[in-house]
């Protein structure tokens, strides 16, 4: 199985690439973690930024792990931005049970704002052993 994360700052283009990629790889599930709390359970259970942001991560946990698994998909796409400690917390996690790549979007500062949108693609990646 193949996890991968499209990184980049907000309005970078990283759920739109995902269901993109989502689309064109065969079997293979989206996760778009923004919306793994439903807004009626943000007011109630994680009014914090903090504690939401840490239930949604926990919840990418519990996807990635059924999907590792079940073994019933080839690709796990989410969108979601990446820093060091959650690139740890994952590779960990998967233990060489599967391949992580995280492809992070890099548009142009300007492009953020005008369409059309371009912007250059940097990858990192962990192959299984």
């Amino acid at each position: 199985m193949k996890i991968i994360n499209i990184n980049g700052p907000i309005n970078s283009g990283k759920t739109t690439i995902s269901k993109i990629i989502a689309e064109n790889l065969p079997n293979s599930l989206f996760v778009e973690v923004d919306e793994l709390t439903t807004d009626e359970e943000n007011e109630r259970y994680f009014p914090n930024f903090e504690a939401r942001i840490a239930e949604r991560l926990r919840r990418l946990f519990e996807k990635i792990e059924t999907a590792l698994s079940e073994q019933q998909v080839d690709f796990l796409i989410f969108a979601y931005p990446m820093y060091p400690q959650l690139y740890s917390k994952i590779t960990e996690r998967i233990c060489k049970r599967a391949s992580f790549f995280v492809i992070t979007l890099c548009p142009p500062l300007g492009s953020l704002f005008d369409e059309p949108r371009e912007s250059s693609v940097r990858c990192l990646g962990t192959p299984a052993d």
